[in-house]
């Protein structure tokens, strides 16, 4: 009877402990915060100088990279822009680099003249159609051959500016034999090119264009259609002849660094300075490119006429221009950079336009003269 009990008792607990709710079970760990962006050991500081003002497309651009550049590295670099000429000049801007004034800059070709004599070439009369595809060949063109004239900084990315259109104030140039003797202004290589056409080339600041073609102080100009509303020439330019298939010289620009300051930065960061600078190539053909487009729709917009060149005209004016740059090529010869040295650079550059050419209809952007 007691061994009855016992097991009626044990068989009670058992159902009441088998009816209770099984104990919830214990909650789950309260995820970890994201960490934070790692707060680097020591904050690297850079100066960037640029000579263009801060509202123009070119500084633009130079702000464009600092800002990827700072939050691509989470703060560990931070870059003090001077735009405006405010820490070097145009004409001080390579050396200033150089010499540790500024660890990056900007700068053309077109104001160190001889200082840079192979990719000076860029500069010819190479049938540039627009900046998009020069901007691109002349940044191949530099990492292809890497001129030696640029070991003494480390170069991020270059561009090119719009190829030369001849812009006349009251006359309309349809042929070389309506260009005779007109007052043109074009300075550097391009009065090279002005004169081998049969022009008078004059030097002229283009801050004094407008009253220069208005007054007929000056015939016309060549010079890239984007000036036509950053200068407004737009307004007393009444003919534009495109002259940018037969004629096309541009004008190469660079961003440049200090080799002190870049090899002193972190692998994982000249990786990030790299890849960014190389996004800034297309950033920097496009933005060029719309300068060009902008000029030619102000100076539509005027009542201007755009002016084409026949294809046998065309023909003419590149045989005269021909001259220019088998001169140059020859002048290079003399700093001890062969005639084939450049002609391979030349030709280099020619394949490279009309592939770049080709590229821009595929990828329908457009072309300021088409």
């Amino acid at each position: 009877m007691v061994f009855s009990a016992v097991a009626l008792v044990i068989l009670v607990l058992t159902i009441i402990s088998c009816g209770q709710a099984a104990p919830a079970p214990a909650p789950a760990p309260t995820p970890a915060p994201a960490p934070a962006p790692a707060v680097p050991a020591k904050t690297i500081n850079l100066k960037f100088a640029a000579y263009h003002s801060p509202t123009t497309d070119e500084a633009k651009l130079g702000q464009e990279f600092i800002d990827l550049i700072q939050v691509r590295t989470n703060g560990a670099v931070q870059i003090q822009y001077f735009t405006g000429g405010s820490l070097l000049k145009a004409g001080d801007m390579y050396d200033g680099v150089q010499n540790g004034i500024a660890d990056i800059g900007e700068g053309a070709l077109s104001y160190n003249p001889g200082k840079f004599p192979e990719m000076d070439l860029s500069t010819a009369p190479l049938g540039v159609p627009s900046p998009w595809s020069i901007t691109h060949t002349v940044n191949e063109l530099y990492k292809k051959y890497k001129p030696a004239e640029y070991n003494s900084t480390h170069v991020l990315w270059m561009w090119g500016n719009g190829p030369a259109v001849l812009m006349t104030s009251k006359k309309q140039v349809t042929n070389l034999d309506e260009l005779k003797s007109l007052k043109i202004r074009a300075q550097a290589l391009t009065g090279e090119i002005a004169k081998a056409l049969g022009a008078a080339a004059t030097s002229y600041a283009m801050s004094e264009m407008y009253d220069g073609l208005s007054k007929g102080v000056v015939d016309g100009v060549l010079v890239d259609p984007s000036v036509l509303v950053s200068f407004k020439l737009g307004d007393v330019v009444k003919y534009v002849t495109d002259v940018s298939k037969a004629i096309g010289n541009s004008y190469t620009f660079y961003i440049t660094m200090n080799n002190d300051s870049w090899n002193k930065l972190p692998d994982n960061i000249k990786d990030i300075f790299t890849r960014t600078a190389d996004e800034l190539i297309e950033k920097s053909a496009v933005a060029i490119n719309q300068q060009d487009i902008a000029g030619i729709d102000y100076f539509k917009k005027a009542g201007g006429q755009i002016v084409p060149l026949s294809s046998a005209e065309a023909a003419r004016w590149q045989a005269a221009v021909s001259t220019v740059t088998d001169n140059y090529i020859a002048s290079v010869t003399k700093v001890g950079i062969s005639e084939a040295v450049q002609r391979e650079h030349l030709k280099y550059m020619q394949d490279r336009i009309a592939y770049w050419e080709g590229e821009q209809v595929k990828r329908g952007i457009p072309f300021p003269l088409k």
